[in-house]
């Protein structure tokens, strides 16, 4: 049920409660209720956009200052960053969970089938249909170093409204809405957690107390609630962990170049629907033994639309829409804001409107096309997360998906701003490793290098080589997929949290978070979030009912 009071009389008791009802939040929620396991959520936001709710996940500071701002990067919402998210769900690779001998730290403390022993639950949750993520693309000869692996996007990303009856029927899931977390306390003895301090908007503050507690909310506000948390970050840095707030990961994610495809069909790699019923789509990988042989970090590529104003695409139907979109008042109508530079790319001259008026006579049949698809997707349900266009040029942007490695300077630090509620404000710190975009950098030139070789293709970088580099670094901010802060292993003085989650100095404080994830391979996190998050079910439904 959701409760959505602004205030209470009384603290509130339950088996096990969830602070944050994202999708790790809400995925262990309804698994423990279905197990008749009674569970408290607390989630700061309401069902709606709140925007005094938004303004708590304020930085005081973030560094680099392209990073993204944390009001856009956290959603306090019931259903959290679901709201915002596109819905695409990838599976994290085997050969991220392999041993490297040359990382500083350790890697995941669990395996690829630990990790995914919940996959099957987890696609159902999310509406993916089934956890299959292995494709084939017809041109890879089997001694290639190219491989494909799939993503699948949710019938309807929104979990909350696709979870909603059960949400407000079940009779032990309790969601508090507009209740917020500000603290964690311990017993006398510093053990074990004993409570959760929460605070409604009118400043009424209460406790929640349950046998086992979970932190299930981003990456920077879980690893923020327990630097703030006194007693737990002292418990923590007594037992030697350096680590708490540190190792901040995200995704390198950009273009750096255009592909060209010959031999390689767009077929292949555009959106399709599986017999599931979902949307599924094909991206581009390096083989593990090419990885691993040429000393890289985990990486991902597929093909996307040009910048509309690039008219050497050719595509009638793209030079139209850059035409439109070129025009000072049709263009500010039909999309406000900076998205219409970004969709443009570049500024349009008079040659350039020369040439995309040419495209458009050139080529009527692929105008008439791309409006009869236009059209067909717009009725189409589910509809297609995205549209590939394609053009006489075959060529098309290639964008990449790459993995970060953690480091002890990336992190999050307290400041001495305070939110409305009293919680301290982070400041962000993100370093980019010269090492890891380097790997950016050479997993392109293998790339290229094999679809020459296959006759499939080419890559066309956008920039010299000696600018490559630079470029890269600014792929590195992100801010969405925070990762790495609350890092998952085998002993304290590497990790803050054991292989089943629990804080390894507070056995009952469990994290099903990002925050968990030593390395973040080049998937983004939601579907091993959820995998986790029910794997961490089951081992509380065990335990409660043992």
């Amino acid at each position: 049920m959701i409760l959505t009071t602004t205030s209470a009389t009384s603290d509130i008791k339950a088996a096990v409660a969830i602070v944050g009802a994202g999708p790790a939040g809400m995925a262990l929620a309804l698994a423990l209720a279905r197990a008749q396991i009674d569970t408290v959520v607390i989630e700061s936001g309401s069902e709606r956009e709140d925007a005094s709710a938004t303004a708590l996940s304020s930085a005081a500071a973030i560094s680099p200052t392209n990073h993204a701002p944390l009001e856009i990067a956290t959603n306090r919402r019931l259903g959290g960053a679901t709201w915002t998210w596109s819905g695409r769900c990838v599976d994290i690779d085997p050969i991220d969970f392999e041993p490297r001998p040359d990382a500083e730290v350790p890697g995941w403390p669990i395996t690829y089938e630990d990790a995914t022993a919940e996959a099957t639950t987890a696609a159902t949750f999310l509406g993916i249909g089934k956890p299959q993520f292995e494709t084939q693309v017809a041109g890879f000869a089997a001694e290639s170093v190219l491989r494909t692996r799939l993503e699948r996007w949710c019938i309807d990303p929104r979990l909350a409204r696709r979870h909603a009856a059960e949400i407000r029927t079940s009779a032990k899931a309790r969601f508090y809405t507009g209740l917020t977390c500000t603290g964690i306390t311990l017993d006398t003895n510093g053990r074990f957690a004993r409570g959760l301090r929460v605070k409604y908007r009118s400043g009424s503050e209460h406790l929640v107390t349950a046998r086992h507690y979970v932190l299930a909310a981003s990456g920077i506000e879980t690893a923020r609630l327990l630097l703030a948390s006194n007693e737990i970050a002292s418990a923590v840095a007594n037992n030697s962990c350096g680590w708490l707030g540190r190792g901040y990961m995200g995704h390198f994610e950009g273009v750096l170049a255009d592909i060209i495809l010959d031999g390689l069909s767009e077929d292949a790699l555009d959106y399709r629907l599986d017999d599931t019923g979902c949307f599924i789509r094909p991206r581009l990988m390096l083989a593990p033994e090419a990885i691993r042989g040429n000393g890289l970090l985990n990486i991902a590529f597929f093909p996307s639309n040009v910048p509309l104003g690039n008219w050497r695409h050719r595509s009638g139907a793209l030079s139209a829409a850059a035409l439109a979109l070129s025009m000072p008042i049709v263009g500010r109508t039909l999309e406000p804001g900076p998205v219409r530079e970004i969709l443009l790319g570049q500024p349009l001259n008079a040659a350039d409107l020369r040439q995309h008026l040419l495209n458009i006579v050139g080529d009527g049949p692929g105008f008439i096309n791309f409006a009869v698809r236009a059209i067909t997707q717009q009725l189409k349900r589910p509809r297609a997360p995205g549209m590939f266009v394609r053009n006489k040029a075959r060529r098309y942007s290639l964008k990449y998906i790459a993995e970060q490695s953690p480091s002890l300077a990336s992190r999050i630090l307290l400041s001495c701003d305070r939110d409305a509620l009293g919680l301290p404000r982070v400041v962000v710190e993100k370093s980019i490793l010269g090492t890891d975009t380097e790997s950016v950098l050479k997993a392109h030139d293998i790339l290229d290098r094999e679809l020459r070789r296959l006759k499939l293709g080419r890559l066309e970088y956008l920039a010299a080589p000696a600018d490559r580099g630079a470029i890269a670094v600014t792929h590195g901010a992100d801010g969405y997929h925070q990762m790495g802060l609350v890092r998952m292993g085998n002993d304290r003085q590497s990790s803050v949290v054991d292989a089943n989650c629990a804080i390894h100095a507070v056995p009952n404080l469990h994290v099903a978070s990002s925050a968990v994830f030593p390395r973040s391979g080049q998937a983004n996190p939601t579907f091993l979030i959820v995998c986790l998050a029910l794997r961490l079910a089951q081992r509380l439904i065990a335990d409660l009912k043992g």
